[in-house]
């Protein structure tokens, strides 16, 4: 499991190191304001990223995992948000806005997180976290996951947190590490990968990015809080 306990957090005060609900809420609101004034009925737009072209998703990973200036490779273009994602984001500002008061939140974030693209792919993302637990199944656990990013691309991001856990089990830091930065890239928010990559920076032997990501306002309940408690 991705780990980073409040001790990772150089001593810092409670009241430094809470998370800032309101900017991660202010950057989820600003995905949906563009849609504001958007006359377009997008209700028959598939959950999936099914509209988009598939092999862009794929030549993204590709490059993010080989580009030698990793932070400088570009996002594939966002895909519109059909009726169902808006009220989907809208139920994550709510949860936002609520982390800060308990570990309910939490566990109801990590629920809408592993069932944005619906039951069948959820259920894909718990088979494979049950495999990685097997490291002999590594390379099932791996398949799973990436045919996951090609069927519904990199802003379904469960996928790339569970890959980024599997390369960090594997002690393949440098793809962790990238995977980590998409994804707070997408979802800045992302409490799992906020917490995750400080220790994937360690097993680079990266310090100073480590006490950067350490420094990230997290509650205390939130900071170890990486892998989801599944339900079985």
């Amino acid at each position: 499991r991705l780990l980073a306990t409040s001790d990772e957090s150089s001593g810092d005060s409670e009241e430094e190191s809470q998370f800032d609900v309101e900017a991660a809420r202010k950057k989820l609101e600003s995905m949906l304001l563009p849609n504001d004034n958007d006359d377009t009925d997008n209700s028959n737009i598939t959950t999936t990223d099914d509209n988009n072209d598939s092999s862009s998703q794929s030549d993204f990973l590709a490059s993010l995992l080989s580009s030698k200036e990793p932070e400088n490779v570009e996002l594939p273009p966002t895909p519109p948000l059909s009726t169902i994602e808006r009220d989907r984001k809208v139920a994550e500002m709510r949860l936002l806005s609520g982390l800060a008061d308990g570990e309910e939140a939490v566990k109801d974030l990590w629920a809408l997180w592993y069932s944005e693209r619906g039951g069948p792919a959820k259920a894909l993302l718990e088979q494979a976290d049950d495999l990685m637990g097997n490291p002999q199944k590594w390379d099932d656990c791996e398949a799973i996951l990436m045919s996951l990013v090609d069927e519904h691309g990199i802003y379904f991001v469960e996928p790339l947190n569970r890959l980024a856990t599997l390369y960090f089990l594997q002690s393949e830091f440098e793809k962790s590490y990238r995977l980590c930065l998409t994804i707070l890239k997408i979802k800045p928010w992302h409490f799992g990968a906020l917490s995750g990559i400080v220790p994937v920076c360690v097993g680079r032997g990266d310090k100073d990015a480590a006490r950067y990501w350490a420094e990230k306002r997290l509650p205390s309940f939130v900071a170890g809080a990486s892998f989801p408690p599944l339900a079985k």
